[in-house]
């Protein structure tokens, strides 16, 4: 799912939505505990998350 707007929740029972941690966008709904919401990263901003990580690393090998 592309949008920020929470999907309509199943009728027949409680749902979680998961969101990314960094822009929020809701990733998924899946069966859970009603109005309950997981994080993880978008495609997108798992690859910001990974270069940023990698720069990080790279960096502190040049400072030791």
């Amino acid at each position: 799912m592309s949008s920020n707007k929470p999907p309509s929740r199943d009728p027949d029972g409680a749902m979680m939505y998961v969101a990314c941690s960094r822009c929020r966008k809701i990733i998924d709904v899946k069966p859970g505990n009603l109005g309950s919401i997981s994080h993880t990263y978008c495609d997108e901003c798992f690859k910001i998350v990974m270069r940023e990580a990698e720069e990080f690393r790279k960096s502190r090998k040049k400072d030791s």
